[in-house]
Protein backbone atom coordinates (compact mmCIF):
# COMPACT_ATOMS: atom_id res chain seq x y z
CA UNK A 1 0.00 0.00 0.00
CA UNK A 2 2.30 2.34 1.24
CA UNK A 3 4.41 2.09 -2.35
CA UNK A 4 1.42 2.85 -3.85
CA UNK A 5 1.77 6.37 -2.21
CA UNK A 6 4.96 6.61 -2.88
CA UNK A 7 5.60 5.88 -6.85
CA UNK A 8 2.35 8.13 -7.20
CA UNK A 9 4.75 11.24 -5.00
CA UNK A 10 7.85 10.79 -6.88
CA UNK A 11 6.10 11.07 -10.35
CA UNK A 12 4.85 14.72 -9.36
CA UNK A 13 8.09 14.86 -7.51
CA UNK A 14 9.78 14.68 -11.37
CA UNK A 15 7.12 17.68 -12.36
CA UNK A 16 8.19 19.74 -10.00
CA UNK A 17 12.18 19.22 -10.14
CA UNK A 18 12.16 19.86 -13.50
CA UNK A 19 10.22 23.25 -13.60
CA UNK A 20 12.12 26.37 -13.55
CA UNK A 21 10.31 28.59 -11.61
CA UNK A 22 10.56 32.14 -13.18
CA UNK A 23 9.25 35.31 -14.60
CA UNK A 24 10.46 34.89 -17.86
CA UNK A 25 12.38 32.96 -19.99
CA UNK A 26 15.43 34.68 -19.28
CA UNK A 27 15.67 34.37 -15.41
CA UNK A 28 17.07 31.80 -13.87
CA UNK A 29 14.29 31.47 -10.98
CA UNK A 30 14.06 28.84 -8.92
CA UNK A 31 15.09 24.86 -10.00
CA UNK A 32 15.26 21.48 -8.30
CA UNK A 33 12.76 22.12 -5.54
CA UNK A 34 10.87 19.02 -5.21
CA UNK A 35 9.62 16.58 -2.38
CA UNK A 36 11.02 13.83 -0.01
CA UNK A 37 8.83 11.24 1.87
CA UNK A 38 9.36 11.88 5.53
CA UNK A 39 6.83 10.19 7.33
CA UNK A 40 3.87 7.86 6.28
CA UNK A 41 1.20 7.23 8.70
CA UNK A 42 -1.90 4.42 7.95
CA UNK A 43 -4.74 4.20 9.72
CA UNK A 44 -6.08 0.50 10.12
CA UNK A 45 -8.94 1.33 11.99
CA UNK A 46 -11.23 4.67 13.06
CA UNK A 47 -10.40 6.85 15.58
CA UNK A 48 -13.06 7.07 18.58
CA UNK A 49 -12.94 10.69 18.39
CA UNK A 50 -16.31 12.02 17.39
CA UNK A 51 -14.64 14.96 15.68
CA UNK A 52 -11.97 13.52 14.23
CA UNK A 53 -11.59 13.35 10.70
CA UNK A 54 -10.72 9.75 11.41
CA UNK A 55 -13.99 9.04 12.85
CA UNK A 56 -16.12 6.44 11.53
CA UNK A 57 -18.49 8.87 9.52
CA UNK A 58 -19.11 7.44 6.25
CA UNK A 59 -20.28 10.80 4.50
CA UNK A 60 -18.54 14.39 5.17
CA UNK A 61 -18.45 17.48 3.00
CA UNK A 62 -14.88 18.21 1.70
CA UNK A 63 -14.14 21.88 3.28
CA UNK A 64 -14.98 20.37 6.71
CA UNK A 65 -13.19 17.52 5.98
CA UNK A 66 -9.58 19.69 5.14
CA UNK A 67 -10.38 21.78 8.31
CA UNK A 68 -10.98 19.03 10.40
CA UNK A 69 -7.69 17.52 9.37
CA UNK A 70 -5.93 20.65 9.43
CA UNK A 71 -6.68 20.71 13.20
CA UNK A 72 -5.51 17.72 13.74
CA UNK A 73 -2.58 17.09 11.52
CA UNK A 74 -1.27 20.21 10.39
CA UNK A 75 2.22 20.65 11.79
CA UNK A 76 5.57 22.74 11.62
CA UNK A 77 7.61 19.65 11.48
CA UNK A 78 6.57 19.61 7.84
CA UNK A 79 6.09 22.17 4.56
CA UNK A 80 2.96 20.73 3.62
CA UNK A 81 1.03 18.00 5.02
CA UNK A 82 -1.59 15.68 2.54
CA UNK A 83 -4.29 13.97 2.89
CA UNK A 84 -5.17 11.05 0.25
CA UNK A 85 -8.38 9.31 0.29
CA UNK A 86 -10.69 7.08 -1.47
CA UNK A 87 -13.73 8.86 -0.31
CA UNK A 88 -15.85 10.24 -3.28
CA UNK A 89 -17.47 13.92 -3.06
CA UNK A 90 -20.30 15.33 -4.36
CA UNK A 91 -20.45 17.34 -7.31
CA UNK A 92 -17.67 16.09 -9.07
CA UNK A 93 -15.19 17.03 -6.16
CA UNK A 94 -11.70 15.47 -6.13
CA UNK A 95 -9.44 17.92 -4.30
CA UNK A 96 -8.89 20.97 -2.08
CA UNK A 97 -6.31 22.87 -0.87
CA UNK A 98 -5.24 26.11 1.09
CA UNK A 99 -3.21 28.88 -1.43
CA UNK A 100 0.02 29.86 -0.12
CA UNK A 101 0.71 34.05 0.18
CA UNK A 102 3.94 35.59 -0.56
CA UNK A 103 3.31 37.44 2.66
CA UNK A 104 5.29 36.42 5.70
CA UNK A 105 3.36 35.45 8.88
CA UNK A 106 0.46 34.43 6.38
CA UNK A 107 -1.41 31.16 7.41
CA UNK A 108 -2.13 28.60 4.58
CA UNK A 109 -0.01 26.39 1.92
CA UNK A 110 3.57 25.74 2.75
CA UNK A 111 5.62 27.49 5.04
CA UNK A 112 2.33 27.97 6.86
CA UNK A 113 2.13 30.46 10.34
CA UNK A 114 -0.09 28.57 12.58
CA UNK A 115 -3.30 30.55 14.02
CA UNK A 116 -4.96 29.91 17.58
CA UNK A 117 -8.50 28.82 17.12
CA UNK A 118 -10.06 28.12 20.37
CA UNK A 119 -7.03 28.33 21.80
CA UNK A 120 -5.20 25.95 19.91
CA UNK A 121 -2.46 26.38 17.82
CA UNK A 122 -3.43 25.31 14.14
CA UNK A 123 -1.77 25.24 10.74
CA UNK A 124 -3.55 25.36 7.30
CA UNK A 125 -0.37 24.25 5.61
CA UNK A 126 -2.61 20.82 4.53
CA UNK A 127 -4.24 20.11 1.57
CA UNK A 128 -6.62 16.92 0.02
CA UNK A 129 -7.01 14.79 -3.03
CA UNK A 130 -9.60 11.22 -3.36
CA UNK A 131 -8.69 8.70 -5.48
CA UNK A 132 -12.57 8.27 -6.33
CA UNK A 133 -14.92 10.78 -8.39
CA UNK A 134 -18.27 11.26 -7.04
CA UNK A 135 -19.36 9.38 -9.48
CA UNK A 136 -18.12 5.95 -7.61
CA UNK A 137 -15.08 5.15 -10.74
CA UNK A 138 -11.55 5.50 -9.49
CA UNK A 139 -9.64 8.30 -10.67
CA UNK A 140 -7.31 6.77 -13.64
CA UNK A 141 -2.99 7.04 -12.44
CA UNK A 142 -2.36 10.30 -15.00
CA UNK A 143 -5.47 12.14 -13.18
CA UNK A 144 -4.42 11.74 -10.10
CA UNK A 145 -0.90 12.61 -10.53
CA UNK A 146 -2.17 15.63 -12.42
CA UNK A 147 -5.02 16.44 -9.32
CA UNK A 148 -1.97 16.02 -6.56
CA UNK A 149 0.50 18.24 -8.64
CA UNK A 150 -2.53 21.03 -8.95
CA UNK A 151 -2.98 20.80 -4.93
CA UNK A 152 0.14 21.13 -4.51
CA UNK A 153 0.67 24.06 -6.58
CA UNK A 154 -2.13 25.82 -4.60
CA UNK A 155 -0.28 24.96 -1.52
CA UNK A 156 3.07 26.66 -3.41
CA UNK A 157 1.07 30.02 -4.24
CA UNK A 158 -0.18 29.37 -7.67
CA UNK A 159 -4.32 30.13 -8.29
CA UNK A 160 -5.90 28.90 -11.24
CA UNK A 161 -4.54 29.94 -14.76
CA UNK A 162 -6.45 32.83 -15.86
CA UNK A 163 -8.29 33.05 -19.39
CA UNK A 164 -5.71 33.81 -21.74
CA UNK A 165 -3.70 31.94 -24.79
CA UNK A 166 -0.61 32.47 -22.96
CA UNK A 167 -1.63 30.71 -19.76
CA UNK A 168 -5.20 28.49 -21.14
CA UNK A 169 -4.56 27.43 -24.68
CA UNK A 170 -6.61 25.19 -26.67
CA UNK A 171 -5.46 21.66 -27.23
CA UNK A 172 -4.51 22.33 -30.63
CA UNK A 173 -2.45 24.76 -29.31
CA UNK A 174 -1.26 22.43 -26.36
CA UNK A 175 -3.65 22.43 -24.14
CA UNK A 176 -4.14 23.64 -20.58
CA UNK A 177 -1.45 23.61 -18.17
CA UNK A 178 -1.76 21.79 -14.49
CA UNK A 179 -3.29 25.05 -12.86
CA UNK A 180 -6.38 25.22 -15.63
CA UNK A 181 -9.29 25.70 -13.75
CA UNK A 182 -11.51 22.43 -15.01
CA UNK A 183 -9.48 19.32 -14.67
CA UNK A 184 -7.47 18.12 -17.79
CA UNK A 185 -7.23 14.51 -19.02
CA UNK A 186 -3.36 14.26 -19.51
CA UNK A 187 -3.63 13.92 -22.93
CA UNK A 188 -2.41 17.31 -24.11
CA UNK A 189 1.32 18.00 -23.76
CA UNK A 190 0.80 20.98 -21.47
CA UNK A 191 -1.65 18.98 -19.43
CA UNK A 192 1.66 18.14 -16.72
CA UNK A 193 3.27 21.13 -16.77
CA UNK A 194 3.01 24.53 -15.51
CA UNK A 195 2.15 27.75 -16.98
CA UNK A 196 3.84 30.44 -17.03
CA UNK A 197 1.39 32.31 -14.98
CA UNK A 198 1.89 29.16 -12.17
CA UNK A 199 5.89 30.13 -12.50
CA UNK A 200 5.27 33.89 -11.59
CA UNK A 201 3.07 33.47 -8.87
CA UNK A 202 5.29 30.48 -7.18
CA UNK A 203 8.35 32.40 -7.62
CA UNK A 204 7.03 34.85 -5.74
CA UNK A 205 6.18 32.48 -2.92
CA UNK A 206 9.60 31.18 -3.04
CA UNK A 207 11.32 34.56 -2.91
CA UNK A 208 9.63 34.84 0.28
CA UNK A 209 9.16 31.74 2.02
CA UNK A 210 11.82 28.88 0.65
CA UNK A 211 14.46 30.07 3.31
CA UNK A 212 12.04 29.78 5.80
CA UNK A 213 11.11 25.95 5.85
CA UNK A 214 13.15 24.59 2.80
CA UNK A 215 16.05 22.40 3.32
CA UNK A 216 18.50 20.23 1.26
CA UNK A 217 17.73 17.23 0.09
CA UNK A 218 19.00 13.97 2.80
CA UNK A 219 19.44 11.41 0.85
CA UNK A 220 18.71 8.76 3.41
CA UNK A 221 16.04 9.23 5.96
CA UNK A 222 15.02 6.85 8.75
CA UNK A 223 10.86 6.69 9.39
CA UNK A 224 9.92 7.66 5.90
CA UNK A 225 8.85 3.57 5.37
CA UNK A 226 11.27 3.71 2.26
CA UNK A 227 13.81 1.13 2.49
CA UNK A 228 16.53 3.74 1.45
CA UNK A 229 20.87 2.53 1.19
CA UNK A 230 22.03 1.89 4.32
CA UNK A 231 18.66 0.44 5.69
CA UNK A 232 17.15 -2.99 6.25
CA UNK A 233 13.76 -2.03 6.57
CA UNK A 234 11.69 1.23 7.52
CA UNK A 235 8.45 1.09 9.02
CA UNK A 236 7.80 4.57 10.27
CA UNK A 237 8.91 7.05 12.99
CA UNK A 238 9.36 5.35 16.61
CA UNK A 239 6.03 8.35 17.24
CA UNK A 240 4.45 6.43 15.01
CA UNK A 241 5.36 3.05 16.93
CA UNK A 242 8.24 2.21 14.79
CA UNK A 243 9.82 1.25 18.05
CA UNK A 244 7.42 -1.55 18.88
CA UNK A 245 7.39 -3.38 15.43
CA UNK A 246 8.17 -7.16 15.83
CA UNK A 247 10.24 -7.18 12.03
CA UNK A 248 12.06 -3.96 12.70
CA UNK A 249 13.99 -1.73 14.95
CA UNK A 250 13.43 1.69 15.15
CA UNK A 251 17.07 2.73 13.89
CA UNK A 252 16.11 0.66 10.54
CA UNK A 253 17.59 -2.55 10.63
CA UNK A 254 16.36 -6.00 11.35
CA UNK A 255 15.25 -7.57 14.91
CA UNK A 256 16.61 -10.89 15.85
CA UNK A 257 15.83 -13.66 13.95
CA UNK A 258 13.74 -10.96 11.36
CA UNK A 259 14.76 -11.78 7.59
CA UNK A 260 12.32 -9.58 6.23
CA UNK A 261 9.60 -6.68 7.22
CA UNK A 262 6.01 -7.00 6.09
CA UNK A 263 5.46 -3.55 5.77
CA UNK A 264 8.47 -3.27 2.97
CA UNK A 265 7.95 -6.05 1.03
CA UNK A 266 4.72 -8.41 0.01
CA UNK A 267 6.58 -11.70 0.33
CA UNK A 268 7.18 -11.24 3.61
CA UNK A 269 4.90 -13.16 6.58
CA UNK A 270 3.80 -11.27 9.27
CA UNK A 271 6.78 -13.51 11.25
CA UNK A 272 9.20 -11.54 9.69
CA UNK A 273 10.25 -14.15 7.70
CA UNK A 274 10.07 -15.37 3.73
CA UNK A 275 6.79 -16.57 2.16
CA UNK A 276 7.15 -19.50 0.36
CA UNK A 277 7.54 -19.66 -3.49
CA UNK A 278 4.34 -19.70 -5.26
CA UNK A 279 2.47 -17.44 -2.67
CA UNK A 280 0.28 -15.23 -4.50
CA UNK A 281 1.67 -11.47 -3.26
CA UNK A 282 -0.51 -9.49 -5.86
CA UNK A 283 -3.55 -10.64 -7.24
CA UNK A 284 -4.43 -9.96 -10.69
CA UNK A 285 -6.85 -7.29 -12.05
CA UNK A 286 -7.71 -7.18 -15.72
CA UNK A 287 -8.25 -3.45 -15.47
CA UNK A 288 -4.31 -3.29 -15.08
CA UNK A 289 -3.67 -5.66 -17.31
CA UNK A 290 -1.53 -7.95 -15.53
CA UNK A 291 -1.69 -11.35 -14.21
CA UNK A 292 -0.75 -12.63 -10.52
CA UNK A 293 2.35 -11.94 -9.01
CA UNK A 294 3.61 -14.45 -7.19
CA UNK A 295 6.81 -15.15 -4.60
CA UNK A 296 9.74 -16.65 -6.50
CA UNK A 297 12.54 -16.05 -4.57
CA UNK A 298 13.26 -19.39 -1.60
CA UNK A 299 15.76 -18.91 1.11
CA UNK A 300 18.82 -19.58 -0.55
CA UNK A 301 18.31 -16.02 -2.03
CA UNK A 302 18.42 -14.40 1.43
CA UNK A 303 21.36 -12.47 1.30
CA UNK A 304 20.95 -10.38 -1.78
CA UNK A 305 17.87 -8.69 0.49
CA UNK A 306 15.34 -9.49 -2.36
CA UNK A 307 13.70 -12.54 -1.22
CA UNK A 308 11.13 -10.92 0.10
CA UNK A 309 9.93 -8.36 -2.74
CA UNK A 310 6.66 -9.61 -5.02
CA UNK A 311 7.85 -9.77 -8.78
CA UNK A 312 6.31 -7.74 -11.66
CA UNK A 313 3.47 -9.80 -12.66
CA UNK A 314 3.11 -10.86 -16.71
CA UNK A 315 1.37 -8.79 -18.65
CA UNK A 316 -2.34 -10.20 -19.75
CA UNK A 317 -2.58 -11.53 -23.41
CA UNK A 318 -2.84 -8.06 -25.84
CA UNK A 319 -6.12 -7.17 -27.03
CA UNK A 320 -7.76 -8.44 -23.51
CA UNK A 321 -10.78 -5.74 -22.62
CA UNK A 322 -10.11 -3.05 -20.23
CA UNK A 323 -11.67 -0.14 -18.66
CA UNK A 324 -13.91 2.13 -20.71
CA UNK A 325 -13.59 0.03 -23.93
CA UNK A 326 -10.04 0.00 -23.63
CA UNK A 327 -7.66 -2.97 -24.49
CA UNK A 328 -4.32 -4.32 -23.13
CA UNK A 329 -1.08 -3.66 -24.99
CA UNK A 330 2.11 -4.60 -23.35
CA UNK A 331 0.65 -5.02 -20.26
CA UNK A 332 -1.04 -1.46 -20.34
CA UNK A 333 -4.57 -0.65 -20.05
CA UNK A 334 -4.96 1.63 -23.32
CA UNK A 335 -7.92 3.58 -24.18
CA UNK A 336 -10.21 3.21 -26.70
CA UNK A 337 -9.06 5.28 -29.24
CA UNK A 338 -5.91 4.07 -28.91
CA UNK A 339 -6.40 0.04 -29.60
CA UNK A 340 -4.54 -1.54 -32.11
CA UNK A 341 -7.40 -1.23 -34.83
CA UNK A 342 -8.35 2.44 -34.41
CA UNK A 343 -4.63 3.85 -33.57
CA UNK A 344 -5.60 7.23 -32.56
CA UNK A 345 -5.13 9.53 -29.61
CA UNK A 346 -7.93 10.09 -26.71
CA UNK A 347 -8.94 13.58 -26.37
CA UNK A 348 -12.04 15.82 -26.03
CA UNK A 349 -13.90 17.53 -28.26
CA UNK A 350 -13.54 21.44 -27.82
CA UNK A 351 -17.47 21.97 -30.10
CA UNK A 352 -19.04 21.33 -26.58
CA UNK A 353 -22.09 20.19 -28.17
CA UNK A 354 -20.07 17.14 -29.27
CA UNK A 355 -17.59 17.23 -26.35
CA UNK A 356 -19.94 14.27 -24.91
CA UNK A 357 -19.20 12.37 -28.13
CA UNK A 358 -16.16 9.91 -27.86
CA UNK A 359 -13.62 11.58 -29.28
CA UNK A 360 -10.36 10.47 -30.70
CA UNK A 361 -7.60 12.45 -32.46
CA UNK A 362 -5.66 11.62 -35.74
CA UNK A 363 -2.29 10.96 -36.03
CA UNK A 364 -2.36 12.43 -39.30
CA UNK A 365 -4.28 15.63 -39.27
CA UNK A 366 -4.33 16.08 -35.59
CA UNK A 367 -8.13 16.83 -35.33
CA UNK A 368 -10.06 15.82 -32.51
CA UNK A 369 -13.65 14.52 -33.99
CA UNK A 370 -15.96 12.34 -32.78
CA UNK A 371 -15.33 8.77 -33.70
CA UNK A 372 -17.85 7.15 -35.98
CA UNK A 373 -16.71 3.39 -36.75
CA UNK A 374 -18.49 3.00 -40.29
CA UNK A 375 -20.28 5.51 -42.13
CA UNK A 376 -23.60 6.73 -41.30
CA UNK A 377 -22.97 5.04 -37.93
CA UNK A 378 -23.60 7.55 -34.73
CA UNK A 379 -21.38 8.85 -32.51
CA UNK A 380 -20.95 7.07 -29.54
CA UNK A 381 -22.36 9.07 -26.18
CA UNK A 382 -20.47 9.13 -23.37
CA UNK A 383 -21.64 7.71 -19.60
CA UNK A 384 -23.10 10.61 -17.20
CA UNK A 385 -20.08 11.74 -15.42
CA UNK A 386 -17.63 11.63 -17.97
CA UNK A 387 -15.44 14.61 -18.13
CA UNK A 388 -16.46 17.45 -21.24
CA UNK A 389 -14.74 20.55 -22.31
CA UNK A 390 -16.44 22.79 -19.50
CA UNK A 391 -17.99 20.31 -17.34
CA UNK A 392 -19.60 16.76 -17.07
CA UNK A 393 -21.35 14.78 -19.26
CA UNK A 394 -25.27 13.90 -18.47
CA UNK A 395 -27.77 12.72 -20.88
CA UNK A 396 -25.17 13.56 -24.04
CA UNK A 397 -25.15 17.14 -22.68
CA UNK A 398 -22.26 18.95 -21.66
CA UNK A 399 -23.07 20.64 -18.22
CA UNK A 400 -21.80 24.00 -17.46
CA UNK A 401 -20.08 24.29 -14.17
CA UNK A 402 -20.09 27.63 -12.21
CA UNK A 403 -16.90 29.15 -12.18
CA UNK A 404 -16.11 29.86 -8.15
CA UNK A 405 -14.10 31.94 -6.34
CA UNK A 406 -10.79 31.34 -4.58
CA UNK A 407 -10.75 31.95 -1.32
CA UNK A 408 -7.16 32.13 0.25
CA UNK A 409 -7.11 31.06 4.45
CA UNK A 410 -5.89 34.27 5.36
CA UNK A 411 -8.81 36.18 4.77
CA UNK A 412 -11.21 33.05 5.57
CA UNK A 413 -9.25 33.15 9.13
CA UNK A 414 -10.28 36.71 9.88
CA UNK A 415 -14.22 35.70 9.20
CA UNK A 416 -14.04 32.55 11.67
CA UNK A 417 -15.37 33.02 15.56
CA UNK A 418 -15.73 30.62 17.89
CA UNK A 419 -19.25 29.59 16.91
CA UNK A 420 -18.70 28.75 13.69
CA UNK A 421 -15.95 26.71 13.99
CA UNK A 422 -17.39 24.54 16.90
CA UNK A 423 -20.38 24.50 14.09
CA UNK A 424 -17.92 23.26 11.31
CA UNK A 425 -16.36 20.67 13.92
CA UNK A 426 -20.22 19.38 14.93
CA UNK A 427 -20.52 18.64 11.19
CA UNK A 428 -16.96 17.33 10.23
CA UNK A 429 -17.57 13.39 8.87
CA UNK A 430 -15.04 11.17 7.41
CA UNK A 431 -14.33 7.83 6.64
CA UNK A 432 -11.04 5.55 7.24
CA UNK A 433 -8.03 6.98 5.75
CA UNK A 434 -4.33 6.32 5.02
CA UNK A 435 -1.97 9.21 5.76
CA UNK A 436 1.07 9.56 4.43
CA UNK A 437 3.63 12.62 5.44
CA UNK A 438 6.08 14.55 2.93
CA UNK A 439 9.06 16.23 3.46
CA UNK A 440 9.73 18.32 0.70
CA UNK A 441 13.49 18.81 -0.24
CA UNK A 442 12.93 21.96 0.55
CA UNK A 443 10.69 19.81 2.50
CA UNK A 444 7.24 19.94 1.83
CA UNK A 445 5.68 16.96 3.96
CA UNK A 446 2.50 15.42 3.28
CA UNK A 447 0.03 12.86 5.06
CA UNK A 448 -1.95 10.31 2.63
CA UNK A 449 -5.05 8.71 3.79
CA UNK A 450 -6.59 5.59 2.23
CA UNK A 451 -9.04 3.20 3.25
CA UNK A 452 -9.24 1.04 6.20
CA UNK A 453 -7.02 -1.95 4.98
CA UNK A 454 -9.07 -4.38 7.81
CA UNK A 455 -12.48 -3.46 6.69
CA UNK A 456 -12.22 -4.57 2.85
CA UNK A 457 -9.46 -6.49 1.40
CA UNK A 458 -11.29 -6.11 -1.89
CA UNK A 459 -10.56 -2.22 -1.36
CA UNK A 460 -6.16 -2.31 -1.03
CA UNK A 461 -6.62 -4.06 -4.45
CA UNK A 462 -8.58 -1.93 -6.03
CA UNK A 463 -6.32 1.22 -5.19
CA UNK A 464 -3.36 -0.52 -6.17
CA UNK A 465 -4.46 -0.64 -9.80
CA UNK A 466 -5.61 3.21 -9.16
CA UNK A 467 -2.57 4.00 -8.56
CA UNK A 468 -0.04 1.97 -10.66
CA UNK A 469 1.47 3.06 -13.90
CA UNK A 470 -1.35 1.62 -15.77
CA UNK A 471 -4.12 3.41 -17.46
CA UNK A 472 -6.75 2.07 -15.50
CA UNK A 473 -10.29 4.29 -16.24
CA UNK A 474 -12.75 6.34 -18.53
CA UNK A 475 -12.04 9.71 -18.81
CA UNK A 476 -14.06 11.09 -15.83
CA UNK A 477 -14.99 14.57 -15.38
CA UNK A 478 -14.17 15.65 -11.83
CA UNK A 479 -13.69 19.14 -10.05
CA UNK A 480 -11.03 19.92 -7.60
CA UNK A 481 -12.09 22.60 -4.78
CA UNK A 482 -9.44 24.72 -3.69
CA UNK A 483 -9.55 27.02 -0.57
CA UNK A 484 -11.23 26.51 2.42
CA UNK A 485 -14.82 26.15 2.11
CA UNK A 486 -16.14 27.04 -1.21
CA UNK A 487 -13.26 27.40 -3.42
CA UNK A 488 -12.72 26.27 -6.80
CA UNK A 489 -15.57 23.91 -7.37
CA UNK A 490 -13.79 23.29 -10.86
CA UNK A 491 -11.95 20.05 -10.98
Amino acid sequence: MNKIFINLIDRVNTIYTRTVWRDNESDDGFTDIGFVIKNILVHTSPTKIADHYNSNITKFDVGRLLQAFSYAEGSPDYCLVHLFTAQPFSNGVLGLGYIASPKLGTSGGICSEGTYIQNKLVYFNTALSSARSSYGGPVITREADIVTAHEFGHNWGSPHDPASLECSPVSSAGGPYIMFTYSVSGYDQNNKIFSPCSKRSIKRVLQAKSSICFTEIEHTFCGNQRVEPGEDCDVGLPKDGAGNDRCCSSDCKFKSNAVCSPLNSLCCSSSCQYLPAGEICRKSDLNSCKENSVCKYVHSFAMNGKSAECPTANATADGTPCLDEGECQNGECVSFCEKKNINMKPCICENETESCFRCCRSKISNECRPFIQKNFDKPKILKDGTRCIHGYCSNGTCIREVQDLIEHIWNIIDKWDINSFIKFIKNNMVGTVAILTLCIWIPVSIFVNSIDREASLDYEREISWIFSNNLVDSKKRVRIVEGLQHVDQKF
